[in-house]
């Protein structure tokens, strides 16, 4: 949900056509890109963090 929000809210902002104009830039699609990297390496960072400990097997 964390990762989700602000591509959610890029996408309801995208119906105006000043937004479209904007990240239509060469600029526009480096924040895109810098975005998304960051929400990629986030969310990796998350399962990372917030994965169980295996435990070990006593008896095999």
């Amino acid at each position: 949900m964390a990762v989700s929000a602000p591509w959610v809210v890029l996408l309801i902002m995208s119906f105006q056509s000043d937004v479209i104009t904007r990240y239509s830039s060469a600029t526009g699609v480096l924040v895109l890109a810098v975005g998304a990297a960051a929400c990629t390496g986030a969310y990796a960072l998350m399962t990372r963090i917030g994965r169980l400990p295996v435990e070990r097997r006593i008896l095999a």
